[in-house]
């Protein structure tokens, strides 16, 4: 039997969905993300609170960045 169904040319195709392999890693990028603001925002008041003065509240960002990122990374074994 012949194949009832017909192809037309200029059809839309439907777009593959995002590739299970990448699920684990936006989640890992996403966790690391969030990780990161609250890092900075939790040292931001640590240091307030201990009195360092606002030009020196700038290292905040990168430390605070950076722990907290790294704190959101495991976040996947849960």
């Amino acid at each position: 039997m012949k194949d009832t169904q017909q192809a037309v040319p200029d059809a839309a195709r439907s777009t593959a969905p995002i590739p299970p392999v990448l699920a684990p890693i936006l989640m890992m990028v996403f966790w690391m993300l969030l990780g990161g603001a609250a890092g900075i925002k939790i040292l931001e008041t640590i240091w307030r609170l201990l009195g360092v003065e606002s030009g020196e509240l700038t290292i905040a960002a990168p430390v605070g960045g950076t722990v907290g990122a790294l704190v959101g990374a495991p976040g996947l074994d849960k």
